[in-house]
């Protein structure tokens, strides 16, 4: 029993953590892609506000679709992608610090506009990064939806996340990562517990469908492209938020950055106001309703 466990467990843990937290290759230089960001010049040019949606790993922009509206209330979108998804190849891999000054660049050549950053995940710690670079003449925002920790969260995530993806693996009974992670995704919805939920499993196949990975998991290529560099990176140390206004808005189920992760997270930029939401986990753009409206008003309140 305890031999075959292992043999099931081992490829499985090995997955995971080329999955989420590993960098396959060392980068020793970076070269920015033709233009991670879309946006739309004209609207753009003669915009009064500017909001910058940064996506997260293994993410389309399309989990902004909540804030579409916005544009009907004088907010002209701006999107960063990530490599190898909206058009974008998958080399150059993400670098966090150049993709926060490449953001930085663009929105200073627009210094009348009021800029606004909506970061998921990684995106929220490119925002992080990006936002004290930002010279406009109105005062900068911040909304992070959660935001990765330093190092990913180091070997507290990794350890989690493998026992997650173990648990998968059990649900699914299959150790193939193809079928174990639609699993694994699904409960970054609300948690483990809510697939068992009636309350929930009728609304976590409906988010499936329309937002769930359709395809194989994620490349080798393309989980070191999204995941190498987030390993290694951390906040430069006189790095401040102060003078941005800023908002951390987590999911009390999330288990891949915890909530007492990010507290210290916090802490550590420097954010004081945190919003939490008790029935969601890490997708909390696809998971609850209202998030959008919640970070609309945060970004125009006087």
């Amino acid at each position: 029993m305890h031999k075959r466990w292992g043999r099931i467990t081992r490829p499985l843990v090995a997955t995971f953590a080329c999955l989420w937290l590993s960098a396959c290759t060392q980068h020793k230089g970076f070269e920015m892609p033709a233009d991670p960001l879309v946006f739309e010049p004209r609207a753009v040019a003669r915009a009064d506000h500017i909001a910058i949606f940064v996506t997260g790993v293994f993410a389309s922009v399309d989990i902004f679709d909540g804030a579409k509206d916005w544009e009907n209330h004088g907010i002209t979108p701006v999107y960063y992608r990530f490599p190898g998804y909206d058009g974008l190849p998958v080399a150059p891999p993400l670098n966090i610090a150049e993709a926060g000054r490449h953001i930085a660049r663009f929105a200073n050549q627009y210094p009348d506009a009021q800029i606004s950053l909506v970061g998921y995940s990684t995106g929220a710690a490119i925002s992080a990064m990006a936002a004290p670079q930002i010279t406009s003449r109105h005062p900068v925002s911040a909304a992070l939806i959660s935001p990765a920790p330093e190092y990913g969260g180091g070997a507290a995530t990794l350890a989690r996340g493998t026992q997650d993806f173990l648990w998968a693996a059990t649900r699914a009974n299959s150790v193939l990562t193809r079928d174990v992670w639609p699993v694994y995704w699904r409960s970054l919805l609300f948690g483990a517990a809510a697939l068992d939920d009636t309350q929930y499993t009728t609304r976590i196949e409906d988010i499936f469908a329309r937002h769930g990975p359709s395809g194989p998991p994620p490349s080798l290529a393309l989980i070191d492209a999204h995941t190498g560099d987030l390993q290694r990176w951390s906040l430069p140390a006189d790095h401040s938020l102060a003078g941005v206004r800023t908002a951390m808005f987590i999911g009390e189920n999330d288990r891949v950055f915890t909530p007492d992760q990010q507290a210290a997270n916090a802490r550590r930029l420097g954010v004081t106001d945190i919003r939490q939401y008790p029935q969601d986990g890490h997708l909390l753009t696809l998971s609850r309703d209202g998030l959008f409206d919640d970070i609309f008003r945060f970004l125009t309140a006087p």
